[in-house]
């Protein structure tokens, strides 16, 4: 027995009890200890811990105590007590634990301990009388197993909590599911809708018998046979409402000369497709298609031309810089992933089938706009 009660002791060494082997009661009541650290006492029976000023218990504290039996922690200033503090069985073999005179506080934080009191076979002196707590400073004191604590267990709102969290769960799992499977569909529909929204539509020009003169280099056989294989059968076999493109390859007469066959496709078609690499823009058949492209603009008020860019070429014109700033949507670019492949080739449709005209900015549109009223 080691009775050191009535002392002024603020800190007691809890680590050194390991040391006293034979040591079964510790009365350490009627001090200043606030705090009470977790200690190893295998012999310790009864500890004495009331008139403190205790307000804080370490989580487990009597885990390495396997024989106390009784505990007193009355006339303290604890507020709370955590599950965790006093643990089951076998870790915890306690059989009388004092409380009364603690300012425990009536609130959720509670609830814990009082189903650890129900599980645990302690018995607590007065928990029926004694045992109270407060919900404020200055309200009444009840006893706390008398506490309400359906508030904090409320059936109703923890299902309505659990739908919300549960939903918001699915739905923002759907979306990013959906927006990395279907992102390229979803930006088609977005499009789709802008072109409805402003009024887009297909204007074919009656005098046409093309829809669309398509120029590529023909010396670059990757070029050729992508042309041919795959931009002809996206554009005329599986586009809806299309005209016959016009094809170098498949559809100049032979021994015409060149400068005749660029004029006449291009006249007899309604828009002029540029498929370029870094080859195809260095050479003169390139720069004789444009420049009988724009002269469709100057004599007959009509741009006729589209861009697709196959490789990142001419980074440097001043044209494509002027022509994405006028009209940046007759420019488009090979995708470099494979899920892009069809919007781009959907976006490729759309930009065939509406005129240049209603694509261009705001600004410039207006010099379209005052030509057909002076005409």
């Amino acid at each position: 027995m080691l009775v050191i009660s009535h002392n002024k002791l603020s800190d007691f060494n809890w680590t050194k009890l390991e040391h006293f082997n034979q040591l079964e009661i510790l009365d350490l009541s009627y001090n200043k200890l606030a705090v009470v650290k977790t200690f190893i006492s295998r012999s310790l029976k009864l500890l004495n811990l009331a008139h403190n000023q205790i307000a804080q218990l370490s989580n487990g504290f009597l885990e390495d105590a396997p024989s106390l039996k009784i505990l007193f922690l009355n006339d303290n200033k604890l507020v709370v007590i955590n599950q965790t503090t006093f643990l089951t069985q076998p870790y915890n073999n306690l059989e009388t634990l004092s409380l009364h005179n603690n300012p425990f506080q009536c609130s959720c934080d509670a609830l814990d301990f009082i189903l650890w009191i129900e599980d645990s076979n302690v018995t607590i002196p007065g928990l029926a009388t004694y045992v109270d707590c407060y919900t404020s400073v200055n309200s009444k004191p009840q006893v706390m197993i008398l506490f309400d604590f359906d508030q904090c267990v409320n059936d109703t709102l923890a299902l309505l909590i659990s739908i919300l969290t549960s939903t918001f769960i699915i739905v923002t799992t759907s979306m990013a599911t959906v927006a990395h499977i279907f992102y390229w569909d979803a930006s088609y529909v977005l499009h789709y809708l802008k072109a409805k929204w402003k009024g887009y539509g297909s204007s074919a020009s009656p005098g046409s018998v093309y829809d669309v003169f398509v120029t590529y280099d023909t010396k670059d056989p990757w070029v050729s046979e992508w042309v041919l294989e795959k931009l002809r059968v996206k554009l005329e076999d599986e586009g809806d409402k299309a005209l016959p493109l016009c094809l170098e390859e498949r559809d100049w007469p032979p021994g015409t000369p060149l400068i005749d066959n660029l004029t006449h496709s291009i006249r007899c078609s309604r828009k002029t497709l540029f498929v370029l690499t870094q080859a195809y823009a260095k050479t003169g058949v390139f720069r004789l298609a444009m420049y009988l492209a724009h002269q469709r603009l100057l004599d007959e008020n009509l741009d006729v031309i589209l861009v697709l860019m196959l490789e990142p070429a001419l980074q440097h014109s001043h044209f494509l810089r002027l022509r994405r700033r006028l009209c940046g949507e007759s420019i488009v670019e090979w995708p470099r992933t494979a899920a892009a492949e069809p919007w781009f080739w959907q976006n490729l449709r759309n930009v065939v089938r509406v005129d240049n005209q209603t694509m261009y900015t705001s600004t410039y549109s207006q010099y379209f706009t005052g030509s057909q009223e002076r005409e």
